[in-house]
């Protein structure tokens, strides 16, 4: 019978994505499961409430409040008690983000700091380092962004960035940074950037040198032996080269705070464009002045 409920669910409301349906099920079978139930809309609210509390996440938990939610309105049943104990979870989750933008606040470094590890990268010749802290400064990139193909070729361009998946640097004249492989590709799509940076042309290029390849391409990010770096091991690694072993998200985090006044809204939509994130998002949940309410 429990399976009989999603699935009427899903029927009545055809609209939902696969990733969201997938989202759901599971929500849906791991509640059931944790109940031993064979009807979500017949469980009684106070006993999901029971239930969902032996759940440590709190995302999780709201996650698990939802889908029997949406289950007892598609069968007009009551909800007001799960909807008491959701906006009750959704208060603890804001709590736990204040404090933990607090803490970041304490101890993140300035985007004056940032600029000023960014100029010594260059001086000491650490241009993999360069380009990587380059780009998160500048474009405000998310790991996978960080996943590029160096060519020195128009042909390789076209044909691994422009016509192609991958995330492609070309550097010459006027440098090309063109993005194919991003988390919101999906809802932005492909992004490109032309720029002037001597700086960062001559980082390219040194750093292509040092790689000492015969092939026409070179991996930014890659072993001593020149492999690519697979996606599992794309975080840590690029820690290795950030200050002090920030992560993206931090750099990211830097960038949106210095954003303090109406007046520089035209900064927060330029790094909305670049990264590919919403501006209210970029507000509530990278800016460490801002804190959270609802």
């Amino acid at each position: 019978m429990a399976d009989e409920e999603i699935t009427s669910y899903f029927l009545e409301n055809p609209k939902l994505s696969k990733n969201t349906q997938k989202t759901y099920l599971q929500a849906f079978n791991k509640l059931v499961d944790l109940m031993n139930i064979d009807s979500l809309n017949g469980a009684p609210q106070k006993d999901i409430i029971v239930a969902v509390e032996k759940i440590t996440n709190p995302n999780s938990r709201v996650m698990l409040i939802n889908i029997a939610m949406n289950i007892k309105k598609h069968y007009e049943n009551r909800t007001d008690l799960l909807n008491i104990e959701r906006e009750r979870i959704k208060r603890q989750i804001n709590e736990n983000k204040n404090n933990k933008k607090d803490e970041k606040k304490d101890n993140l470094p300035t985007r004056r700091d940032l600029e000023r590890y960014l100029n010594d990268l260059y001086l000491d010749g650490e241009y993999r380092a360069f380009i990587i802290n380059y780009l998160l400064l500048n474009y405000y990139v998310r790991n996978k962004d960080l996943d590029i193909v160096i060519v020195n070729n128009k042909e390789d361009y076209k044909k691994l960035g422009v016509k192609g998946d991958d995330n492609v640097v070309f550097a010459g004249s006027k440098n090309i940074y063109l993005r194919n492989q991003y988390k919101t590709v999906k809802q932005y799509g492909q992004k490109k950037y032309s720029f002037n940076s001597t700086k960062f042309s001559k980082a390219v290029n040194k750093f292509v040198e040092q790689q000492n390849s015969e092939e026409e391409i070179v991996y930014l990010l890659s072993d001593k032996n020149g492999n690519r770096i697979t996606n599992d091991s794309i975080g840590n690694y690029i820690k290795r080269f950030t200050l002090n072993k920030l992560t993206e998200s931090d750099y990211n985090k830097i960038a949106v705070s210095q954003i303090k006044d109406i007046s520089d809204y035209a900064d927060l939509k330029s790094i909305s464009e670049k990264r590919g994130t919403s501006v209210p998002t970029l507000v509530s949940e990278y800016n460490l002045n801002i804190k959270l309410t609802e």
